[in-house]
């Protein structure tokens, strides 16, 4: 079940939203332009998260979204059609949100930090073998699968 990753004490919704608050501003750098250019369709907040789709034949999905089912930034969650009818993937998307209501800006700084040293200290795909993603899949039952890299 799909749940919502903000606290429900209202102290600690305040808290959490200071918090993670720059990781929404940088993202309102990438969602308004794609909002104001109609690559992607507003789905309003539900269960903790600002949801939009890709509209499928927009250039942000032919470039981007093509290789993804979703994508959490900030508050914001932006989902190509299938990921936005895919419980699995919606679970998995909250649970990046969670990690960034934690960890606010350092979830993203981890996050690259991580894929660097697998990438070029390992011989694991960089994106499958990242803690954050696999934390993700966990949470969300989705096979780790394989992480060697390809």
């Amino acid at each position: 079940m799909e749940t919502n990753p903000w606290p429900n004490m209202i102290f600690l919704k305040i808290i959490v939203f200071v918090w993670s608050f720059l990781t929404m501003l940088f993202s309102l750098f990438v969602v308004l332009p794609l909002l104001i250019s109609k690559q992607i369709e507003n789905k309003r907040w539900k269960n903790g998260a600002w949801d939009l789709v890709v509209k499928e034949q927009s250039w942000f999905h032919k470039k981007f979204m093509n290789k993804y089912n979703g994508l959490s930034l900030g508050w914001c969650i932006i989902y190509d059609k299938d990921g936005y009818n895919n419980l699995t993937t919606r679970i998995h998307e909250r649970v990046h949100l969670s990690q960034q209501l934690k960890f606010g800006i350092f979830q993203w700084i981890f996050y690259a930090l991580f894929y660097a040293i697998i990438y070029f200290g390992t011989s694991l795909d960089a994106y499958a073998a990242n803690p954050f993603e696999i934390d993700a899949r966990v949470q969300a039952g989705q096979n780790i699968g394989n992480l060697i890299r390809k």
